[in-house]
């Protein structure tokens, strides 16, 4: 099953990956799994119930007054 969708780009560009769902790990085997809305709560390889939400590592910039700052989200 793909989960993820390639987005329109140019010709020059490689396409980039859109993630349907958020990505949690495992608490009790640490395996990543990839949970959509609907989707039950549980491990896909050992059947635990509870998971840890991984933390992004997407990287802002924020410009105020011509001033730049960076905003590192993780």
């Amino acid at each position: 099953m793909n989960t993820t969708q390639p987005i329109n780009t140019t010709a020059a560009a490689p396409p980039t990956f859109i993630q349907r769902g958020v990505e949690y790990r495992c608490g009790d085997c640490g395996a990543k799994n990839l949970i959509k809305g609907g989707d039950p709560v549980r491990c896909r390889q050992c059947g635990f119930r509870i998971l840890y939400k991984t933390r992004t590592k997407r990287c802002e910039f924020i410009s105020i007054n011509s001033n730049v700052y960076l905003n590192l989200r993780r």
